[in-house]
């Protein structure tokens, strides 16, 4: 007989619209949580031996990851595993664990726990495997996010905010903290908003690196990001949306001395090309006709109206 599921959670996936580095050093950024995203799903065993076994899967259903520890083998501080994931989870389970005493397998499942997680989305899409991994560990531990994260990433936390977020949001990074605010973003030309995979995956930490190198005066840049975010919020019209796509990747391309995704690739668009989190990588956000994108061999092309979690 099949185990029954004793909990379930859900997180969503991202996409940052706005802001792209500048997020880092204090910038208003526009963030969104993607309608897809990863659900995390609790049994209960009964084994003569208890021990939390874990099993992910994919969009497409097929296991990527399957790791298996007794009980006794959590107890250790330290896992002897030659696959990173492996060890990642194991350390993010012992972080858990240090962050509330009551999140005792042992005793929450006496006979043993399976938990397995299932994406929505492309792995290689970028869109937060490991941000809602969080989440949804934290959910299932009765735990901050925030916290288990903690000293364990170098990003900014806009997706973990997203992870958790019922529509569009304002992140800003503030002295006293992250600061998350729902708002309002739909605009009256979004039958022209599309999401191109470009296939070309970029480490987010070697961009951040990259970003962190620039020498050139950040806080004016930062400023103008800023404002740019709160215009790109509230503008309703596909040209002036052009024109401060246009600002925004010129901003970001003289701080990292950078082409902008529109030079580089798509210099005969008739629109507007927007870069999403790491420059060169994942997705660029296109304002005009999708066909071009399917011309040229590009063959995910998604409307960003079926792909975003509204309000």
């Amino acid at each position: 007989m099949s185990p029954q599921a004793t909990q379930k959670f859900h997180a969503q996936g991202k996409l940052l619209i706005t802001g792209e580095y500048a997020v880092l050093d204090g910038a208003l950024a526009l963030g969104v949580p993607t309608a897809k995203g990863q659900s995390l799903t609790v049994y209960a065993l009964d084994e003569s031996e208890p021990s939390l076994t874990w099993r992910a899967f994919d969009v497409d259903h097929q296991e990527w990851l399957a790791c298996s520890w007794k009980y006794s083998a959590l107890e250790s501080s330290e896992l002897n595993s030659t696959r990173p994931e492996e060890e990642h989870l194991y350390a993010l389970l012992q972080r858990a664990r240090s962050l509330n005493p009551s999140f005792d397998l042992k005793t929450l499942y006496p006979q043993g726990v399976l938990v397995e997680t299932r994406l929505d989305f492309d792995r290689a899409w970028g869109w937060g495997t490991s941000s809602t991994l969080l989440h949804l560990l934290a959910q299932w531990a009765d735990i901050s996010a925030w916290d288990l994260a903690h000293g364990r990433f170098s990003g900014s936390g806009y997706d973990l905010a997203c992870a958790g977020a019922k529509g569009p949001i304002h992140y800003q990074i503030t002295p006293e903290g992250p600061k998350t605010t729902p708002v309002v973003w739909q605009p009256k030309f979004m039958d022209q908003l599309h999401l191109v995979y470009l296939g070309k995956k970029q480490l987010s930490q070697s961009a951040i690196a990259h970003y962190r190198a620039a020498t050139a005066p950040k806080k004016a840049f930062v400023d103008q990001i800023s404002a740019l975010t709160l215009e790109m919020t509230t503008c309703q019209t596909s040209d002036h949306w052009n024109d401060l796509v246009g600002r925004h990747e010129q901003l970001l391309s003289d701080v990292l001395q950078m082409p902008t995704a529109h030079q580089r690739w798509f210099s005969d668009y008739p629109g507007s090309i927007k870069s999403l989190g790491a420059w060169g990588g994942d997705f660029v956000l296109a304002c005009g006709p999708s066909e071009y994108f399917r011309a040229q061999g590009y063959e995910t092309c998604l409307p960003l109206s079926e792909a975003v979690l509204w309000q």
